[in-house]
């Protein structure tokens, strides 16, 4: 039976810890617990998040949660490729590998960790070139990077250059014990020298002596990149238009 994570909020916590798809509705659900906006469900085989157009799944749809989605607001799912069938869906919209790393890899050139007191200054470097419906505005992308630097649910290591930070790699959702890679970017003057590389490293780093999975989803061209740091193919990711 699926229930609001609220009616059963120990079992939905424990649940999400499962993977990386887990840790982003953990995520979602630290930031809007409390939106009226947003809705968070639970069954014994899944944990469904929806908020906005979005939905995140984690575990298997059964056929409440199928239901559930065909009533929620959200259009786009995003999901393990064996988490909904394909009659669930109208469209693939994109897919690629999920990586996991579980032992730290060895550093690889110097990088500095990103505080909330120095988090302005890897703006232009994370919006550079992003599609306008990717873009967020510098107000509200301040307050929530701010907050969960500070709340510790966010790290950041970056390269910086001539005072300018030239390349960087991100937790897009943290939760105890897992974590997922989000943004990893690089200006393209500063690019093929090494430097994602070194953050995505470093950042895998702190992560993992914190006691974390490491997750990330990656497309399939660049994840041999990622296998060189020591992530291991996890499992197939898909974006679904519903």
């Amino acid at each position: 039976m699926v229930k609001a994570a609220s009616e059963n909020r120990q079992a939905f916590l424990s649940f999400c810890e499962r993977d990386n798809f887990g840790c982003r509705i953990l995520n979602e659900f630290r930031l809007y617990e409390n939106d009226p906006g947003a809705h968070f469900f639970f069954s014994g085989d899944a944990a469904l998040s929806a908020h906005g157009e979005w939905a995140i799944l984690c575990g298997k749809a059964d056929d409440e949660i199928l239901t559930l989605l065909s009533f929620l607001p959200c259009k786009r799912l995003f999901c393990l490729q064996d988490a909904v069938p394909q009659s669930a869906f109208s469209r693939l919209d994109r897919r690629g590998i999920v990586g996991v790393l579980q032992t730290a890899p060895e550093a690889s050139g110097e990088t500095e960790s990103i505080t909330a007191e120095t988090l302005r200054d890897i703006y232009s470097c994370l919006q550079y070139n992003l599609p306008p419906e990717d873009r967020t505005l510098y107000g509200d992308w301040y307050v929530e990077m701010s907050h969960r630097l500070r709340h510790d649910f966010c790290h950041i290591r970056a390269v910086r250059r001539d005072e300018t930070i030239v390349s960087l790699a991100l937790s897009a959702a943290e939760s105890e014990k897992t974590a997922v890679l989000g943004s990893v970017r690089t200006l393209p003057n500063w690019q093929h020298r090494g430097f994602a590389d070194a953050t995505v490293r470093a950042l895998s780093r702190d992560l993992i002596e914190k006691g974390k999975t490491c997750y990330l989803c990656a497309v399939e061209s660049v994840f041999p990149l990622y296998q060189k740091i020591g992530y291991q193919n996890f499992n197939i990711w898909w974006e679904l238009t519903l």
